[in-house]
């Protein structure tokens, strides 16, 4: 595999690289080792093509079909991926991957790009351990779901920074790509996000990228080592990347469920009723949607002491919802303290194991009494 480029991304605890590799997955060398390799496919279709990483993986041993039929994480209803169970040592010698993401987008061809981002917020759910963070990936829903390349790789790119920089603890993010012609084409995707620089100016989060020329052979790190700018390339002008969050804005952040508003609205209500003075995000529609929504969510979530989420059906099935948890969830992680607190509003026979993790007050169904006794939780919970 050959190094053709790569972005340092400057993050609160260090540094994480984006890389743009030439060459094939299916034979990772055993100094270019990841822990998962993320691939593509139809809904539910492991077919082995010719031409297909399924396919070389399968005439190399290794079978997506059956490692679909143990999968130790299935969250294609919203995410459109699962995540397998872990290859037998004998694999993960021959391979020198751990596990693999399987990404099944519903679109197809450059509409696939929009979905991208569902990768990094399906790795939130399981990369907060430390043999989890280095992922490679081909130009994924390029290959037979014939999506552009160049705009899955600058989607990769920008979902990739975007999480990266709130907290989302991957070291290495590797993007390979086996057809020379189309590495090299690559290659000018993130020369032009080096030109522009990057300069993403935030309230309280600041992005620096610190990009190394392409031409300047770069050593690849030990899994267990941090990524290290090389000493020899000072760095471009770009983007930077420290998260100072400031709580001067916020006490708590809801999110809900608007289908669940009435419900919601009679808990805000009490909670104002006693606390007149505390102050409220409570309501996101005023953020226009669109693709600086989630960085406003973001924002106002790193500006609140508490994030109270209304766990429901129509909850879990709302793309925002699961937006504002993620972020939540990256903050949370990276900084160490128990800021979110579930209030499990409404029974869920299907509600994600995830959600049981973190702090919850059952006040299911909407029950009056369990939520007015809820907010005094609450409060005892916040640094006010």
């Amino acid at each position: 595999m050959q190094l053709l480029d790569y972005i340092q991304v400057k993050t609160n605890t260090g540094f994480a690289d984006i890389e743009l590799y030439h060459g094939d997955l299916s034979a990772i060398p055993k100094e270019h080792a990841v822990d998962i390799v993320i691939l593509s496919a139809y809904p539910n279709d492991y077919t082995p093509l010719e031409g297909t990483l399924i396919g070389a993986l399968d005439n190399k041993g290794l079978s997506v079909a059956e490692l679909s039929k143990n999968k130790e994480m299935d969250l294609r209803k919203f995410l459109w991926c699962w995540f397998s169970s872990e290859l037998s040592p004998a694999q993960q010698s021959q391979f020198n991957f751990h596990h693999i993401l399987c990404f099944e987008p519903e679109k197809r061809k450059d509409e696939a790009a929009e979905y991208v981002a569902d990768i990094f917020r399906c790795l939130n759910n399981f990369v907060f351990e430390d043999d989890h963070n280095h992922v490679a990936m081909p130009t994924v829903a390029a290959g037979n779901q014939y999506a552009s390349a160049i705009k899955i790789t600058e989607a990769i790119i920008e979902a990739g920074i975007f999480w990266l920089q709130r907290g989302l603890p991957l070291s290495t993010i590797r993007i390979v790509e086996i057809d020379e012609q189309k590495a090299n084409d690559l290659k000018n995707v993130f020369a032009r996000y080096k030109k522009q620089g990057e300069v993403l100016e935030e309230e309280n989060i600041e992005i620096e990228l610190e990009i190394a020329k392409s031409s300047i052979p770069r050593k690849v790190a030990p899994l267990a080592a941090k990524p290290q700018p090389l000493p020899q390339e000072p760095p471009m002008p770009a983007v930077a990347a420290d998260v100072k969050p400031h709580y001067d804005q916020f006490d708590v952040f809801i999110s809900y469920s608007h289908k669940n508003r009435d419900h919601v609205n009679y808990f805000i209500e009490q909670l104002r009723i006693k606390y007149p003075d505390l102050r409220l995000f409570y309501d996101s529609d005023s953020i226009p949607k669109g693709g600086q929504w989630l960085k406003e969510i973001s924002r106002c979530i790193d500006k609140s002491k508490k994030v109270l989420i209304f766990l429901s059906k129509e909850f879990d099935e709302s793309p925002a919802c699961w937006d504002e948890f993620q972020c939540a969830k990256v903050r949370q992680n990276r900084t160490g303290k128990n800021i979110i607190m579930n209030i499990y509003l409404l029974h869920h026979p299907e509600l994600p194991s995830m959600f049981e993790i973190f702090n919850w007050i059952d006040c299911r169904e909407a029950d009056k009494q369990k939520m007015e006794k809820a907010i005094d939780e609450l409060i005892q919970s916040i640094d006010r």
